[in-house]
């Protein structure tokens, strides 16, 4: 071999060498999970990765990681920080569990995550806290899923996040849904089973920091509180429109609290609450519950305060 020849060998050889590890990190649109692959795979369908925080580091933004079969997906808290639909393929139970901390966890701002066909729950006494934590300016859309037994939230929002849920149940958690902090949330055909202190709870955060929710076609069974709006700081509002809604069987059905005459409403429309203790529960100057009129109200106990009538705009 000419020397000319041998050079130019290993200078493709050195190029070669250098651009295999950069091609086998790039990002994929797509990145696979499967109860039988390996963190150290490329998160291919034919090579899938093992656990959520490999697929997340191996997905474009904006891409979509697939579980393939049914099982538990993460040992530990996971962080997303990209743009991402994660999802469970049809007849696949794709979970996700909340251990050391929250199950799902997102404190970046400006990004949009899709969460489909999942099924949260906690560790047992691994330490869970809430099954979704969005603490940064994003937006997640949460589809087909079930959330139960988080300790503390199945969905938690506190900052200026959004969160957009249908299909999905929420149930035996401490809250189903807690917003604050200038957080919104809405709900659509969605089911809220007996969590322990609370089905949604909407508070205010600081001055300017309006907290709002809206739930539509959905149905709230077995709490202490099924909605429950709380304004703690004048300047801000915490406010829930419920539509189309049925609250049955449990304490109060709608709690509207005021500290310090902070504004604080729930605005009702062709809604039933039926087999309560107290139908609602109205406090402080700052605090109303707003009917258009066509509601049912059946088979309760008693009611604190007054339902203020409402024009249809």
């Amino acid at each position: 071999m000419k020397t000319t020849q041998r050079k130019s060998f290993a200078t493709l050889a050195l190029l070669v060498a250098f651009l295999l590890p950069a091609a086998s990190q790039a990002e994929v649109f797509r990145a696979y999970l499967a109860s039988d692959g390996s963190d150290a795979n490329p998160c291919t369908l034919a090579q899938p990765c093992r656990l959520l925080p490999a697929a997340l580091s191996a997905v474009m933004s904006d891409g979509e990681i697939w579980m393939l079969d049914s099982a538990n997906y993460n040992s530990s808290m996971v962080t997303v920080a990209k743009s991402v639909t994660i999802l469970a393929v049809p007849g696949a139970v794709g979970s996700v569990v909340a251990a050391g901390g929250h199950a799902i966890n997102i404190t970046a701002g400006g990004l949009k995550v899709v969460l489909r066909n999942l099924v949260v729950v906690p560790l047992p006494g691994g330490g869970g806290i809430n099954g979704l934590n969005l603490t940064g300016a994003s937006q997640v859309f949460i589809e087909h899923s079930n959330f139960s037994n988080l300790p503390s939230a199945a969905i938690y929002v506190n900052g200026i996040g959004s969160v957009r849920v249908s299909n999905t149940t929420l149930r035996l958690n401490g809250f189903g849904m807690f917003v604050e902090g200038g957080g919104a949330a809405s709900v659509f055909n969605s089911e809220f089973h007996q969590n322990q202190v609370a089905g949604l709870h909407v508070k205010s955060g600081q001055m300017g920091a309006d907290s709002r929710v809206s739930v539509t076609g959905s149905l709230f069974a077995g709490h202490a509180k099924s909605i429950w709006s709380r304004g703690e700081t004048p300047g801000s509002y915490a406010s829930a429109y419920v539509t189309d809604c049925t609250l049955d069987a449990g304490g109060i059905a709608l709690q509207v609290e005021s500290i310090d005459i902070a504004q604080t409403r729930i605005t009702v429309n062709r809604t039933m609450v039926s087999n309560m203790q107290t139908a609602w529960h109205v406090q402080g100057a700052g605090a109303g519950i707003y009917t258009l009129g066509n509601n049912v109200f059946i088979q309760y106990a008693n009611s604190t305060g007054v339902l203020t009538p409402m024009a249809a705009q």
